[in-house]
């Protein structure tokens, strides 16, 4: 085919010099590759409009919105052959998935041409959570002082992540926590305001009268949690609700 193109274009200037028969083919090599070249630039760029379309799918439905979020394109081998897409291309995530660290994402072609591609697109969340400034002991309170906030990729934080102490309730470890740790809601619970032991004064009320009596905690308990306790002048167990230090409420 090169050859009949550079005859059929340069056949003109076979009674003419040499000069000007060098001059031709010097100005018919650049359409030449152009007419090579073009295969490979639009199969380039049916891999890039692929990649596109797999971010766009991720960027409108990952689950960081509002942070400041990275992502990167998959990376296709160019030998990839794929018909040409008349249609918009769809990208879709497979049954099952989840959009995470490393989100794999199907790019097809609803058309003619039918095809289907799978490509990863890598993602990176970067927002402030705690970090534990000292190690911390089992059952140890966490204070504001024992946390600094940090910035942390957090689709790096496949255990979750807290950003903040809650104002209306105390935690405590609920394992030990090392120094430099990011904390994770696995890691803490509810601080008992009770411990085995303590005493404690029981409230009995109902609509009537509030009735106080002198008790010995059986258990540890979170504010809110059931307890039993030992009555100190009837000997009696009962249950109650923890509702602060050294308060247990019978209904």
């Amino acid at each position: 085919m090169m050859h009949f193109l550079r005859h059929a274009l340069c056949r003109t200037a076979s009674h003419r010099p040499r000069l000007r028969r060098a001059a031709c083919l010097i100005s018919v090599w650049p359409v030449l590759l152009m007419l090579i070249a073009n295969p490979a630039m639009a199969a380039s760029q049916r891999l890039v409009a692929i990649g596109d379309a797999a971010v766009a799918y991720v960027q409108a439905n990952h689950p960081w919105q509002g942070l400041h979020v990275r992502l990167q394109p998959p990376v296709l081998d160019e030998r990839l052959s794929l018909m040409a897409c008349a249609e918009p291309l769809r990208a879709l995530l497979p049954v099952g998935g989840r959009i995470a660290q490393r989100t794999s994402i199907a790019v097809s072609c609803p058309g003619n041409a039918g095809w289907t591609v799978h490509v990863s697109v890598i993602a990176e969340a970067q927002a402030d959570v705690l970090v534990a400034r000292r190690a911390i002991a089992r059952h140890d309170s966490i204070r504001p002082d024992d946390v600094i906030r940090a910035r942390r990729d957090i689709t790096r934080l496949p255990y979750g992540y807290v950003q903040s102490l809650p104002t209306e309730r105390a935690l405590q470890a609920k394992m030990g926590i090392a120094q430099g740790a990011v904390i994770t809601p696995s890691m803490t619970q509810a601080a008992d305001v009770i411990r085995r032991g303590d005493l404690v004064a029981i409230e009995l009320s109902d609509t009537r009268m509030a009735i106080s009596m002198r008790g010995v905690a059986l258990a540890n308990a979170a504010a809110g949690e059931l307890v039993t306790v030992k009555n100190s002048q009837s000997g009696r167990t009962v249950q109650g609700e923890a509702i602060a230090s050294g308060r247990v409420r019978v209904q």
